[in-house]
């Protein structure tokens, strides 16, 4: 049987405030569960990379 291959794509965002502070969030979940990391995520099937940006 022939195994297919999968792309996943991810994205991330970089996020600034009025004072130029970077938003950072903490990771829920193995692996690097508790550091932190930039937002982001997976894009879904027939989503662009912005809009899974801004849902993230």
């Amino acid at each position: 049987m022939e195994s297919k291959k999968h792309i996943i794509l991810t994205v991330d965002c970089v996020v600034f405030d009025k004072q130029g502070r970077l938003l950072l969030i903490r990771r829920g979940k193995p692996p690097f569960k508790g550091q932190y990391t930039l937002p982001g995520g997976m894009v879904d099937y027939g989503e662009t990379t912005e809009q899974a940006a801004i849902r993230c």
